[in-house]
């Protein structure tokens, strides 16, 4: 018996030709879905680092210092007031920026506020710990203590200055002005009710110092005037 050999066309040939090349193609693309799908179910989820490997996706459990397998995302934060998620923003110097919010109030931090005397009641105060300092007229110096006890200390002068004056029914002075004492004690050292006062001093206007009363004048720098009704008297001072 005679074997059959059948003659192809140049049409046949080319559609048979067209036939091998879909199935190869074929079989390429259930090779990579099937390799693809081994790694999804090997890993639950995987990265591409490159177009042959795959990383596992990891989750924070793994802890710091982790250099594959993390997911290229970016946080988000939702922006109430018109409603949708915006990126969160920050720099490469500060960080993220941060808006503090407490209660119902929004209070964003500018910057400090420079103190100053008869500052008004704030009403965006944020709850902080401080330390105190004291103001020396030009600048803040941290307040001195010891043991948890503040250290004061006041300004004195390095001599006091004393005398006695009679004062009498004319108006005396008992001790002259001086702009640079710190203060000055009057003492009716007498037996007779004396009136202080300035050059004009009355027994009308004047303050009354009994017999043996004493008082204090705080940085008192004009000049000190006494005056009695009748006789006199003795007027003792202290100035420092």
């Amino acid at each position: 018996m005679k074997g059959f050999v059948k003659s192809f066309t140049m049409r046949e040939k080319i559609m048979l030709g067209v036939i091998f090349l879909i199935g190869g193609l074929s079989i390429a693309v259930m090779s990579i879905t099937y390799s693809r799908s081994q790694v999804m179910s090997s890993a639950g989820l995987a990265v591409a680092q490159s177009t042959t490997k795959w990383n596992h996706l990891k989750d924070v459990a793994y802890g710091d210092a982790q250099t594959t397998g993390l997911a290229g995302i970016g946080p988000y934060v939702y922006d109430q007031t018109n409603t949708r998620w915006d990126r969160m923003r920050g720099d490469a110097t500060n960080g993220v920026w941060v808006n503090v919010k407490s209660g119902s109030i929004s209070s964003t931090v500018t910057g400090s506020k420079t103190p100053a005397d008869t500052y008004s009641n704030p009403t965006d105060a944020i709850n902080s710990f401080s330390l105190t300092g004291i103001y020396n007229g030009t600048t803040w110096d941290r307040a001195k203590g010891t043991g948890g006890a503040l250290n004061v200390s006041t300004a004195v002068a390095s001599s006091f200055t004393t005398g006695q004056v009679s004062v009498t029914t004319s108006p005396t002075q008992i001790v002259a002005s001086n702009s640079s004492r710190r203060s000055v004690i009057i003492r009716n050292q007498g037996g007779t009710d004396m009136y202080i006062g300035g050059s004009t001093v009355t027994t009308s206007d004047g303050l009354l110092l009994k017999a043996s009363e004493t008082i204090t004048l705080d940085r008192n720098t004009a000049a000190i005037y006494g005056i009695v009704a009748s006789g006199s008297t003795t007027a003792g001072y202290l100035q420092e």
